[in-house]
Formats: C-alpha cells, sequence, structure tokens
C-alpha cells in the first residue's frame, strides 16, 4: 500500500515498475489501481508508449475485463510503429471475447479495415488477430470465418495464404464447429 502514491508519478518508469511489482507479489486489487495510470501513457511518445503497451499485454493476460472499457485506446492509427501496432492489436484480442457485442463488432470491423491493407505486414497480424478472435468467441466464429474467407481472394498470395492457414487452424482446433 506504501507505493500506491508512486502510481500518480510523471514519471514512466516509475508507475510501470509500481505495475509490475503488484503484478508480482500484489494482489489483482492492486493491479487494477494500476491500470488507468498504464492508460495514461499511451499518450506519452512513441517509445513510452510500447513499454506501457507490453506491460499492459502482461496486465491483460491476467485481468482482460478490465481493459474493455478502455478498448478505444487500442485502436491502431496510421502513425504507429510496427512493434505498437502489434502490441495494440495482441490487447485487442485479449480482451474481445469479454467485450460487449459493441466493442466486438468495433474490434472486428478494425481487424477487417487493416485486413485490407497494402502494408503486407499489417494484413497478416490483422489475419492472425481476427483468428485468434474467432478461436475466443464462439457466437462472432462465423463473422470471423467469413471475414478470413473473403480474404481468400485478394491478390496477394501472402496474405491469401495466411488466411488459409488460419481457417485451417481453426478448423483443426473444433472440427465440429
Amino acid at each position: 500500500n506504501s507505493i500506491k502514491p508512486l502510481l500518480q508519478s510523471r514519471n514512466s518508469g516509475v508507475v510501470v515498475s509500481v505495475t509490475r511489482c503488484y503484478l508480482e507479489i500484489g494482489t489483482l486489487e492492486y493491479v487494477k489501481l494500476a491500470i488507468g495510470p498504464l492508460i495514461a501513457l499511451l499518450r506519452g511518445a512513441q517509445d513510452i508508449q510500447q513499454l506501457a503497451l507490453y506491460n499492459i499485454v502482461s496486465v491483460c493476460l491476467k485481468r482482460p475485463k478490465d481493459f474493455v472499457k478502455y478498448a478505444t485506446h487500442f485502436l491502431v492509427r496510421a502513425t504507429d510503429p510496427a512493434p505498437v501496432r502489434e502490441l495494440k492489436l495482441e490487447v485487442l484480442t485479449l480482451i474481445f471475447p469479454h467485450s460487449p457485442l459493441h466493442i466486438k463488432s468495433l474490434i472486428l470491423k478494425e481487424l477487417e479495415h487493416f485486413s485490407q491493407s497494402s502494408n503486407k505486414a499489417l494484413v497478416l497480424e490483422a489475419v492472425r488477430a481476427i483468428g485468434r478472435c474467432a478461436q475466443s468467441d464462439a457466437k462472432t466464429a462465423p463473422r470471423c470465418l467469413k471475414l478470413l474467407l473473403s480474404q481468400t481472394t485478394s491478390l496477394d498470395g501472402t496474405s491469401t495464404a495466411e488466411s488459409l492457414t488460419v481457417i485451417r487452424h481453426l478448423i483443426q482446433q473444433d472440427p465440429e464447429g
């Protein structure tokens, strides 16, 4: 409890250190206290964003529901560098199964948009993220599968191959579904 005031620090390293401390030796309720200050770090420079997102992913693995209300903070911007973009997509897929329907729809629209990008790396990341969403939520799996199938008609062989690989993986995971 004595480190709680440090979450108000302007120094990102202090906020991250307190978060890591709570994550390693604190209770989940203490971890919850660190979520807001971590989200605030996303307003910083790109290196600070990347550090914050890396730690957000760590916390999100234990408490994904607590990040649902911050879903819009994880939408990818055109100016995001590749590592930031990858971490944001990871957070979106982690919160996806815990989100209400309108947030799930927003996430899938975001992924659909990026699956049609001219940036091949971004397309591959988006296709894989759609697959993770399909795997984590049976109710939206048909929509995810439809998005993946639409990728198979792409003129880009790489995205077509990745879509087919993800579809094959989904079928292998649940041959009945």
